[in-house]
């Protein structure tokens, strides 16, 4: 009986052994293929998020599109409430010497700038942090408004964008504060645009504008320069 058990016991040792000798090794390739699986999907993820990124702006006009042929929300001419409507200006093919024009005054977020009235439509969101100007079947020019810390610059924004390397950077001006102009290298987007981002006074301003085509629309693109020499900031 002594000699069973002792026979026993180096059995039961040697399992022992073994079970040490592989256990680390299914460790390691558990941890390998879970960091695997978890590199698979953030690769994922990441391209996700970049396709997405980069074609923002295609999105973001087929939003509006869908708003234009619903009706738009805008202000109204004489008062402050939003009225709901289908802007036939948005469709008109007046020349630049027809364009009417109306200033847009922020004084919530101190800006103010000079927009054509019967060649496009005016678009806000509720808090007045997101600014459209529709055309045709998107829009033309859109600002963008958010909150910044202290220390945050307008490079440190261009830094965070997912599409950056669709872009050029470069330092500038525009309305008499420093500036990150965005020239648009990227030619495969289906919605083509540069971008200015200011830092002033505690917020990120945004300013998109549309692009066209050498000799398309000239005069959609008089309307959008005046508009941008137009813009300025007040109460600095």
């Amino acid at each position: 009986m002594i000699e069973i058990n002792v026979e026993l016991e180096k059995k039961e040792i040697r399992k022992i052994k073994e079970k040490k000798k592989i256990k680390p090794l299914r460790i390691i390739i558990s941890i390998l293929i879970f960091f695997s699986i978890i590199g698979v999907a953030g690769w994922f993820g990441y391209q996700q998020y970049q396709k997405y990124a980069a074609y923002n702006e295609a999105k973001v006009q087929l939003e509006i599109k869908n708003k234009i042929a619903q009706g738009l929300t805008v202000p109204d001419s004489n008062t402050e409430d939003p009225l709901a409507q289908n802007y036939k200006e948005i469709y008109s093919t007046l020349p630049y010497s027809q364009t009417k024009w109306k200033v847009l005054n922020s004084v919530l977020y101190n800006f103010e700038f000079t927009y054509p009235t019967n060649t496009s439509a005016l678009i806000k969101n509720d808090d007045g942090t997101q600014i459209w100007l529709a055309r045709r079947d998107g829009y033309m020019f859109r600002i963008t408004i958010s909150d910044a810390t202290p220390k945050e610059t307008a490079q440190d924004f261009y830094s965070q964008m997912g599409n950056k390397n669709s872009y050029s950077a470069t330092p500038t001006k525009f309305a008499d504060q420093k500036a990150l102009f965005l020239q648009l290298i990227d030619t495969t987007l289906s919605i083509t645009g540069n971008q200015y981002i200011i830092v002033y006074k505690g917020r990120v301003y945004i300013l998109w504008y549309e692009t066209f085509p050498t000799g398309q629309f000239p005069d959609d693109v008089r309307r959008i320069q005046d508009i941008l020499k137009s813009f300025e900031f007040t109460n600095t």
